[in-house]
């Protein structure tokens, strides 16, 4: 019987597989603290389940192994008084005549299109 429309995943499971699952998540919040992505720590939990001979009978116990043997090592800590890169570059300056984005050292010049139109009418 499908679940009512609207319910969770969750919702349709049997209480005793949902239990355990919830207890696997501040494993999960580690790895993804460490950097990993949703799809490595997929690929890392199932790896192999079905190459193996012996039945899995219990799938949360297998899973909470993998997550703390396999857990990737911690990020590397900056030495300290160093900063760390912004993830992003500054955004280029905008051209005060006509707002385009060009790039420049100068933040108040004019891109070359305003600079022409600028002489023209200045003649």
């Amino acid at each position: 019987m499908p679940p009512p429309p609207g319910a969770d995943a969750a919702d349709a499971l049997h209480p005793e597989a949902v239990a355990p699952s919830k207890q696997l998540v501040p494993a999960v919040e580690t790895w993804l603290a460490r950097s990993s992505t949703p799809d490595q720590i997929a690929r890392t939990l199932t790896a192999n389940l079905l190459a193996q001979t012996v039945p899995v009978h219990h799938l949360a116990l297998l899973l909470e192994y993998r997550l703390t043997t396999l857990l990737p090592p911690p990020l590397p800590m900056a030495p300290p008084g160093t900063t760390m890169p912004s993830p992003r570059p500054a955004p280029p300056p905008t051209c005060d005549g006509c707002e385009r984005a060009f790039s420049t050292h100068d933040p108040h010049a004019l891109c070359r299109d305003s600079r022409v139109e600028g002489i023209h009418s200045a003649a």
